[in-house]
C-alpha cells in the first residue's frame, strides 16, 4: 500500500523496428501506457509537455520524453522510444510508504518499502526517503496478446456494454495525438 501517489515513471524502449512507417512511438507505443494509467487510477491527464525526436525513423517520431500531470494529484514521466539496444517496459509508480516497480516484459511485480515514513496512513509525512524491505509478488504469467483477445470475446459474447472502455481508448488516443502539438 503506498497511500499517497506523487509520481509515476515509465519507460517502453526498445530497438527500431524497421517495420513501421506508418505512425510513430506516440500513437504506436505510448497509448499502451495511457491506458494502464487510465486503468489504474481512473483520472485524466490535465496538462502535459512533450518532447520529440526523430534519429532513425524516415518520417515520425523515434522517441518521446512526456511529463504529464494527472488531475493535480501527481506526476508521471514517460520516456517511450525506438532508440535502445535493450527492450524495457517499466512502470513505478511512488508514493508516501515506498515503490511499486511494474517490469511488464518480466511479467513481475515488486515492491520497496520507504521505511523513513513517519505518518498515520491517509496522512502525508516523513523524515526522508530511505532504502526498506524488498518485496516480490507471484504473478502468473501468460501471453498479453492472448488474454486481450480472451477478454474481448469473452466481453462480445456476454453483450455486456463497454462504453467505459470505448471511452478510455478514445481518450488515450486523444492524449497521444496531444503529444504532436
Amino acid at each position: 500500500d503506498l497511500d499517497s501517489v506523487y509520481r509515476v515513471e515509465v519507460i517502453r524502449a526498445s530497438p527500431f523496428p524497421p517495420r513501421m512507417g506508418d505512425v510513430g512511438v506516440a500513437l504506436d507505443l505510448s497509448v499502451h501506457d495511457l491506458d494502464v494509467l487510465n486503468y489504474l487510477f481512473g483520472i485524466k491527464v490535465s496538462s502535459l509537455y512533450c518532447r520529440r525526436s526523430q534519429n532513425l525513423h524516415a518520417t515520425h517520431e523515434d522517441g518521446i520524453i512526456a511529463y504529464l500531470n494527472y488531475g493535480g494529484r501527481f506526476d508521471c514521466f514517460m520516456n517511450t522510444n525506438w532508440t535502445s539496444p535493450v527492450k524495457q517496459r517499466t512502470l513505478r509508480v511512488f508514493g508516501a510508504w515506498g515503490m511499486f516497480e511494474l517490469n511488464f516484459i518480466e511479467q513481475s511485480v515488486h515492491f520497496y518499502e520507504n521505511p523513513s515514513h513517519v505518518a498515520l496512513k491517509g496522512s502525508w509525512g516523513w523524515t526522508g526517503i530511505s532504502e526498506g524491505m524488498q518485496i516480490k509478488y507471484n504473478v502468473p504469467k501468460d501471453e498479453p496478446l492472448r488474454l486481450q483477445y480472451k477478454h474481448f470475446f469473452e466481453t462480445l459474447k456476454s453483450k455486456r456494454d463497454f462504453k467505459d472502455e470505448l471511452e478510455s481508448a478514445v481518450d488515450v488516443v486523444k492524449i497521444a495525438k496531444l503529444f504532436y502539438n
